[in-house]
């Protein structure tokens, strides 16, 4: 079980990609975050807190450079692939010019299905959950991310690895 302490210091308005269900940032950023999620369950499983919109990131209904921060805790794993570049380009639009994008991900050679048993900690509090998915084309890494997010006009700032889970905070080069 991989286990992940989550600390307040993110400044600015937040957008959470993918932010149903456990509502790991909207618990952690309650008056700071805008939660997006494409499934209405996911949102109303989601702690009270933070505004939640039923939106897909592929085209979100916000104007360009409005937020300070975007983040995506366990997202992208349950994204597309073939979405991922439209998604990071719509981050780079709703993202100010010098921005930061948090992502918080885990390795997947496949799905079939790929199960991540994740404790977070925030606080006192401690969530235990499971991430999972079954898809195909499902592979993807901390060099993947840094690939695709490189080259959408993102520079990494920050990194860090424990076994298969990766964290990576960019800065929007606009």
């Amino acid at each position: 079980m991989q286990k992940i302490k989550l600390f307040r210091d993110i400044e600015g308005n937040i957008l959470d990609i993918g932010g149903g269900g456990e509502g790991i940032i909207g618990r952690l950023y309650p008056t700071q975050a805008i939660v997006i999620d494409n499934r209405k369950d996911e949102l109303l499983e989601a702690p009270k807190g933070p505004i939640k919109l039923i939106m897909d990131a592929r085209e979100m209904c916000f104007v360009d450079e409005c937020f300070d921060n975007v983040t995506a805790f366990y997202s992208f794993m349950f994204i597309n692939k073939d979405d991922h570049p439209k998604v990071i380009k719509e981050i780079s639009r709703v993202l100010k010019d010098g921005g930061r994008l948090y992502v918080w991900d885990t390795k997947i050679e496949e799905a079939n299905p790929f199960l991540a048993d994740i404790e977070i900690t925030i606080d006192e509090q401690v969530i235990s959950t499971t991430y999972g998915v079954g898809k195909k084309d499902a592979y993807q890494d901390a060099e993947y991310f840094r690939k695709l997010i490189s080259t959408s006009g993102f520079k990494l700032i920050e990194e860090s690895t424990e076994g298969e889970h990766f964290y990576q905070c960019w800065k929007n080069l606009g």
